[in-house]
């Protein structure tokens, strides 16, 4: 019998909210940014909210703004940021459904666009060890500036997916994949178990039309 993996998205699935957006808004808080920072982060959260600003560009941004900064430093700085803000904006539905897939022997993952530096202490926190997100390419300690290919985003989703289900010996028939945006639909078309959590609007649609299942684990 085959190993069954159910994979969970990080952003209004199990957390209540975007962690980019939340991570700009907190650089707002935060007394030691910088005034350039802190008006980098108002017009990124500003063209963000009113969707007028797209993954790849802010993949850009980011690899470029961490170009030649310390690791170590910035895994302070996220912890510093799970520990303020994203450990109180974890579903306690997400953390439900969790365990029950666990308790059924399920493998859970948590698959994102995310960086390993916002997913990875929030995976922790609801017992889920195995993460794949986008990573950004190190050497010696600092970053390159470079994103390791693919961004996990979109069909990158559906590649680390593959991957990962072959390491373990399980299926894309098997496998449950919990979601709430559109842009996900490369993967959810392809597991036997899709599932629309907290949906947008267009996964609304694409789920109601095709009988996924839809779930609220909490408003955003």
């Amino acid at each position: 019998m085959s190993q069954t993996v159910a994979f969970f998205d990080l952003d209004n699935t199990i957390l209540i909210g975007t962690s980019g957006l939340m991570y700009l808004r907190y650089l707002l808080q935060t007394p030691d940014a910088s005034f350039g920072t802190k008006l980098n982060a108002t017009l990124q959260a500003a063209r963000y909210r009113f969707a007028m600003i797209d993954y790849t560009a802010v993949a850009v941004k980011l690899v470029d703004s961490v170009s030649n900064s310390s690791e170590e430093v910035a895994r302070e700085v996220y912890q510093d940021f799970y520990d303020e803000v994203l450990a109180n904006k974890i579903s306690p539905l997400a953390r439900q459904r969790i365990a029950e897939h666990q308790a059924q022997g399920h493998l859970v993952a948590v698959i994102s666009a995310a960086t390993q530096y916002v997913v990875e202490p929030v995976a922790r926190a609801v017992g889920v060890a195995d993460v794949l997100c986008t990573r950004l390419e190190v050497k010696n300690g600092l970053f390159t500036g470079q994103v390791i290919e693919p961004p996990c985003f979109g069909q990158g989703k559906v590649y680390y997916a593959r991957q990962f289900l072959q390491q373990h010996g399980a299926t894309l028939a098997d496998a449950y994949f919990y979601t709430d945006s559109d842009v996900d639909l490369p993967l959810l078309e392809l597991v036997g178990h899709p599932v629309a959590v907290n949906p947008d609007r267009r996964l609304t649609q694409v789920a109601r039309q095709r009988g996924w299942p839809i779930e609220f684990f909490a408003q955003s």
